[in-house]
């Protein structure tokens, strides 16, 4: 474990607002039945204090959760990237929800989830997903998100789960070893869905009646060509592919053909996700 690299909150930051627009473009729409799931138990429309969505990425869900909450009720909404909070206020914005208009009862801004700029107690629900498993400290995170909720707050997380059902991650990460590619020594996105890793770290941050769960998400990915361009939207395939020279097409070529036979046995891609709800 001593090899194995964590990156940094500015290295986070840098990773997320040069992706940031590429992400919205194309994997965000994955993150969506997830999302959907955290909210539908959170029960958005019972809400009684406020509702905090640190990690939000490009905003689309917090905009539904703006959406769903009454009016009455703060939202808080907080990412790393200023990429990402441009896009979100826009995104709100666009749905007549100006952030710098305090009638809305929204504040969007720059957030370190291991560190929010918000009070203690401030919130009865908090939402985390798809962004848990990416800081460079995941206890931090468990344990900001037992401090800002009020006694009888619900905090929900989801993040990546079993590698054995994520096809849609792991099919080029395979093919990395076909081709002698040497994998980063990074930490593995996967590392807090395993082994009761999340859960323990909630329960140690103080929160109790921990509850969890796997769903398995199907990816709108019909066709081969597809899903490489997904592929090659993201920063650290393009290196992967620069460092392959010659043999980068020969890599592309191999990831179209793994992800066809997938598709050709009437199965999609799909994505498993670790989902968690807990109480204070």
């Amino acid at each position: 474990m001593s090899d194995i690299t964590i990156p940094t909150v500015e290295e986070t930051k840098k990773l997320w607002d040069d992706f940031s627009e590429g992400y919205a473009a194309t994997l965000e729409p994955l993150t969506f039945i997830i999302d959907s799931e955290l909210q539908y138990m959170a029960q958005l429309p019972r809400a009684k204090k406020a509702v905090i969505v640190p990690g939000a990425g490009p905003g689309m869900g917090a905009l539904r959760v703006k959406q769903n909450i009454p009016k009455d009720i703060k939202l808080y909404v907080g990412d790393i990237s200023g990429e990402m909070v441009k896009i979100t206020k826009h995104r709100f914005k666009e749905a007549g929800f100006d952030s710098e208009d305090p009638a809305t009862n929204s504040v969007i801004g720059v957030m370190d989830n291991q560190e929010l700029p918000i009070e203690t107690a401030a919130a009865d629900l908090y939402i985390s997903n798809l962004s848990w498993m990416l800081v460079p400290d995941p206890k931090l995170q468990a344990q900001e998100a037992f401090r800002v909720l009020e006694e009888g707050g619900v905090a929900l997380f989801s993040v990546w789960g079993r590698p054995e059902f994520s096809n849609f991650h792991t099919i080029p990460f395979q093919l990395m070893k076909e081709f002698e590619v040497p994998l980063p020594p990074k930490r593995s996105n996967f590392h807090l869905g395993v082994d009761d890793v999340a859960k323990n770290l909630l329960l140690e941050s103080g929160f109790k009646n921990v509850m969890s769960w796997n769903t398995t998400v199907p990816c709108a990915v019909f066709d081969a060509d597809l899903y490489l361009k997904s592929l090659e939207s993201i920063a650290s395939w393009q290196k992967a592919f620069a460092f392959l020279g010659d043999k980068a097409e020969t890599f592309k070529a191999r990831i179209k053909e793994e992800c066809q036979k997938v598709l050709d046995s009437g199965k999609p891609l799909t994505f498993d996700s670790l989902v968690l709800l807990a109480r204070k």
